[in-house]
């Protein structure tokens, strides 16, 4: 994806093979001025969280991720919204 587009991104499903394949290409292209669809000060940030990802997948078992454009602060705001 060269443009981010939250609505692609948003629920979508991220296979633990996606994971491998994105890191694999990440790791390769470490040196390059650019990965296409990856903004080049947070090329280090992004690969250690690829990392972190695979590994939580791989510890809990699990061969996919629902990927969400929203964080736990608007989770927890959502939460103690539907509870009142």
């Amino acid at each position: 994806m060269e443009v981010y587009d939250s609505k692609k991104i948003h629920l979508s499903c991220l296979t633990s093979k996606e994971i491998n394949d994105n890191l694999n290409l990440f790791i390769k292209n470490i040196n390059k001025q650019e990965i296409k669809g990856l903004d080049p000060k947070r090329k280090d940030v992004i690969i250690g969280g690829t990392i972190i990802l695979k590994e939580i997948l791989e510890y809990f078992e699990k061969d996919f991720v629902i990927v969400s454009e929203n964080d736990n602060l608007m989770g927890a705001i959502l939460e103690g919204v539907e509870n009142k």
